[in-house]
């Protein structure tokens, strides 16, 4: 009989066998981190992109003003043609094209960016040619040259406009001045008074004819003068208009019988003749209403006023006036790559009691490269006088150094001004001065720049400018290419 084994009772645990455990040591593991690095190769397309965008931001700026322009005849006019504004050109014609309607021509012109301001409502376009008129001929360049777009420009301040109906002839007084003044004369009817007849002042034309017109109940004649900028202070409340007739007969027992032949022109087209008293009203607001009378009283051919008119550089018997003295700034300078090589600057600068005034960058020192052992010298043209001196730092704005030795003092009425206000600007050689109403003047630090429909070339530097109310000195004109603008004085001298 076999012995059987004893069962394994299931309440006692087993005893693991014993082992022998070895003793191990913790090393450090070594962790691979992958450096990014910048490749060069991301400069190319991000350089390629600044690239895109500065020519197309520049071709945007320099594509200019787009505009369209309406005409019932082009007269010629092809795309590449021109346009002008004060002489120079200002734009181009992009493309000729008949109207939708095949009832005018529509023209794609484009002015460009430094005339962009040209672009706005009122301003009005006209296809220069050849004309005849009794007034005279225009556009004569045109018979051999090409036509082209000239324009006036509307209000300075009027909106932004792209779109204009051209007109067929150019306005009577094309390029009207700030300052100019416009009136109404009424008569019983147009006999010698027809647009584009002379204004005169004792048979000085100082204006013209712009358009006549029936009053609303028909029963007179209006007629618009435009009196230009340099004569309005001429027209006062108590002035007196008449007919200007070519052949004017006075008989008298003294004198006898006396003839006054007119102008060829007064014997084509009329004209209007003006007069003051002696004993002058106040200056009038533009729309003021004046009869015309068909002949002029005796009393009125007589009158001999003393009136200030800036097209004569006069100014009231209080205030001395400024006188405008040419100069001229010499200097030397190193150039890049060794030598001397001479400069100079040139403009116009005013004596004020014992003082010269002028702009910075003529009474200054503007040699940041100075020669060694150069000298500024300061040539004033009039009188031939040399200045030679050590010239304060050229700081912009306004300088004044010693009037020379020899020099008697100027005394000249000069005060500072509060702010932008109508001015006078003295030219101080054969152009007509400038007068600038206060909206065309934006104050910009202790400047007031001149709108850039008013332009000024670099002749007109450190000119006087005066106030117009009391045409007293109370800055100087700076032109920087073709910006211009008004320095104020900062001190009484």
């Amino acid at each position: 009989m076999s012995e059987d084994k004893p069962k394994e009772d299931p309440t006692i645990e087993a005893k693991p066998a014993a082992t022998t455990t070895a003793k191990t040591t913790s090393l450090p593991t070594a962790t691979t981190v992958k450096k990014k690095r910048f490749s060069l190769v991301w400069l190319i397309p991000l350089l390629a992109l600044l690239g895109v965008a500065f020519l197309l931001h520049r071709a945007w700026s320099e594509s200019g003003t787009k505009l369209t322009i309406t005409f019932e005849d082009g007269h010629g006019l092809k795309a590449g043609d021109t346009i002008r504004h004060r002489g120079i050109i200002v734009g181009v014609v992009d493309g000729v094209e008949l109207s939708d309607d095949l009832e005018g021509v529509r023209v794609a012109a484009r002015l460009d960016p430094s005339a962009a301001n040209l672009a706005r409502q009122g301003s009005s376009f006209w296809v220069v040619r050849p004309q005849l008129a009794l007034a005279g001929a225009s556009g004569l360049e045109t018979v051999v040259g090409a036509k082209y777009l000239r324009v006036d420009p509307g209000p300075p301040d009027a909106p932004r406009h792209m779109v204009f109906d051209g007109v067929d002839a150019p306005p009577l007084v094309a390029e009207q001045e700030t300052g100019g003044l416009e009136i109404v004369v009424t008569t019983s009817d147009a006999a010698g008074v027809v647009a584009g007849a002379p204004v005169t002042y004792r048979r000085m034309p100082i204006g013209k004819v712009i358009g006549t017109s029936l009053s609303r109940d028909a029963s007179r004649v209006e007629a618009t003068l435009y009196i230009e900028p340099a004569y309005a202070t001429l027209v006062r409340d108590n002035t007196r208009f008449w007919k200007m007739n070519a052949v004017n007969v006075r008989a008298g027992l003294l004198r006898g019988v006396e003839f006054n032949v007119e102008s060829m022109q007064s014997l084509l087209l009329g004209g209007v003749a003006i007069a003051t008293p002696s004993s002058p009203g106040s200056e009038v607001e533009p729309g003021t209403r004046f009869e015309l009378a068909d002949e002029p009283e005796d009393a009125w051919l007589d009158w001999s006023p003393r009136l200030p008119f800036s097209g004569g550089l006069v100014v009231s018997e209080s205030a001395g006036r400024p006188e405008a003295l040419r100069a001229k700034l010499r200097w030397q300078e190193k150039k890049l790559l060794g030598g001397i090589r001479q400069l100079e600057r040139g403009g116009w600068v005013t004596p004020l009691g014992n003082r010269l005034l002028g702009p910075a960058n003529l009474l200054g020192d503007p040699v940041p490269n100075a020669a060694a052992g150069a000298t500024n010298v300061f040539e004033l043209v009039i009188d031939e006088t040399t200045i030679t001196a050590a010239l304060p730092p050229d700081e912009g704005g306004l300088l004044d150094i010693p009037l020379p030795a020899s020099w008697a003092p100027r005394h000249v009425s000069n005060r500072v001004p509060e702010g932008p206000e109508a001015v006078l600007i003295l030219s101080g050689s054969d152009a007509a001065n400038r007068l600038l109403t206060a909206d065309l003047l934006k104050p910009k630090g202790v400047t007031w720049h001149i709108d850039r429909s008013v332009t000024f070339t670099a002749g007109w530097h450190g000119a006087p400018v005066l106030g117009d109310a009391d045409k007293t000195l109370i800055g100087l004109l700076q032109v920087e290419g073709r910006e211009a603008k008004i320095v104020p004085l900062q001190k009484t001298f």
